[in-house]
């Protein structure tokens, strides 16, 4: 149950709007608000209220698109990340010259192979005519394998390439090795390209981090821990936000205030929902969360509506959730 003390003291905090939405606090509030302006903003030379908001909206528009750039900066940085971590594991600074080392290793391999291959041809392309034809006879033919062999043993062949050499298979094998070499050429050029792309994607990750981050006065703070990241937003560029939509929502009220004045006392008696929504709306401008209790809530988020002739009061439900969401937090409209 409510108690009279608790409920004085809601209608005490009500009647403070009324006192704000006065002719003489709104003259003492519009000459306050014009003169910090001015102080705040030299170059702008503000002379009315309207000239002051558009700057600030201007000003928190840009420093929010910064925020979001420095956002989707740093969700690139983390996919880029995560893609190098993927492909190259938990050292990618490590793994990537393990592979350059790989692929210059089979590139050597794959000289070589083709170098012995291209050498065997040309040997057997200046092998005496003599020694191919008669090669059947076990004098001439012996002489042959071991001529072959000794071009083998100094090319680096490491097969057995003593006299029972068989001359008509070292050219499938040459040719079948050296085709083995360039697919692991190949395979190790596959893998480095894609090492290669993971950290090229990740230094521009960094890259474009860092320039976003230096657009939130950031250049300082480390790319790779976001906490500190974090932190140093929220008492930087977050909070100098948060004081300009103040300052931004202080001048609405008073343009809002300035429409009102004239007719205050009647609006003030209006109960309809199209009075009471825009006028808590109002006031949400100079506060950014209102509180109250359950009991005396739903006393101020009504509205009348007439039926049948007959006035009715209903709660404001939609409204009053915008107003108070279930995690107590609140925006002006």
């Amino acid at each position: 149950m409510r108690s009279g003390t608790r409920v004085a003291a809601a209608c005490a905090r009500s009647d403070l709007f009324e006192k704000l939405e006065t002719e003489e606090y709104f003259a003492g509030a519009k000459t306050g608000y014009l003169e910090a302006a001015k102080a705040a903003l030299p170059d702008l030379k503000p002379d009315d209220v309207q000239t002051v908001v558009e700057a600030l909206r201007e000003r928190i528009d840009t420093g929010a698109k910064r925020l979001e750039a420095a956002d989707a900066a740093r969700r690139r940085l983390a996919t880029a990340r995560a893609a190098a971590g993927r492909e190259l594991g938990p050292d990618p600074e490590g793994a990537l010259a393990r592979l350059e080392d790989d692929r210059y290793r089979r590139e050597r391999e794959d000289t070589a192979s083709r170098g012995l291959l291209a050498g065997w041809k040309s040997y057997l392309a200046e092998e005496s005519m003599f020694l191919s034809l008669f090669s059947f006879l076990p004098a001439v033919g012996r002489k042959r394998r071991l001529r072959a062999g000794r071009f083998l043993e100094n090319a680096g062949y490491a097969e057995d390439v003593g006299a029972g050499l068989r001359i008509d298979v070292v050219e499938p094998e040459l040719r079948r090795r050296a085709n083995e070499s360039r697919q692991r050429l190949q395979a190790a050029d596959t893998e480095l390209g894609r090492g290669r792309t993971a950290m090229s994607e990740l230094a521009g990750a960094r890259k474009g981090f860092a320039a976003a981050a230096e657009g939130i006065g950031a250049s300082e703070v480390d790319v790779d821990d976001h906490a500190v990241q974090e932190r140093f937003v929220d008492c930087g560029i977050r909070f100098r936000l948060f004081l300009l939509a103040t300052h931004y929502w202080e001048g609405r009220w008073l343009i809002e205030m300035e429409r009102l004045l004239p007719d205050i006392e009647r609006e003030r008696r209006r109960t309809g929902k199209r009075s009471v929504v825009p006028r808590w709306r109002r006031r949400m401008m100079l506060t950014p969360c209102m509180v109250s209790t359950f009991a005396t809530l739903p006393t101020k988020m009504t509205a009348s509506r007439c039926e049948g002739g007959r006035f009715h009061f209903a709660r404001l439900r939609e409204e009053a959730a915008g107003i108070q969401s279930k995690h107590g937090r609140s925006l002006p409209g």
